[in-house]
């Protein structure tokens, strides 16, 4: 049975959908909904990244009581477990923080503070 954010998600988003990166926008796709993952079509290659629901229903616990945190979305091997991109790289081999905010935002789970560093909170 889905969770409250994958629900969220589903009903905000569909397959196709064009968003930007926070914070430079630059445009990606969500490619599908699986029953396993979100998948973002992610860069000028279009590299399919799935997101397992399991770590995408694990953000609002990640950031519950802990106000603005930093998205962190670098390319390096020096993940910092305090910022999104670090949690979310628990289940993605690579940087998908400048990007899950934007689904997530527009699912109406985050609120993103695109100045940079960036930052996201849950909504109230």
């Amino acid at each position: 049975m889905p969770g409250p954010v994958e629900t969220a998600i589903r009903k905000a988003v569909r397959e196709g959908d064009v968003l930007g990166s926070v914070p430079r926008k630059a445009p990606f796709v969500v490619s599908q909904l699986r029953s396993d993952a979100l998948v973002l079509a992610l860069g000028e290659q279009a590299t399919l990244t799935p997101i397992p629901w399991e770590a995408l229903e694990g953000v609002s616990a990640f950031l519950n009581g802990r106000g603005w945190v930093g998205i962190g979305a670098r390319h390096s091997k020096d993940v910092d477990g305090e910022l999104l991109d670090g949690y979310l790289q628990q289940f993605v081999p690579r940087s998908v923080g400048s990007y899950v905010p934007a689904v997530l935002e527009r699912a109406g789970i985050v609120e993103i503070d695109r100045k940079r560093p960036a930052a996201v909170k849950l909504r109230d």
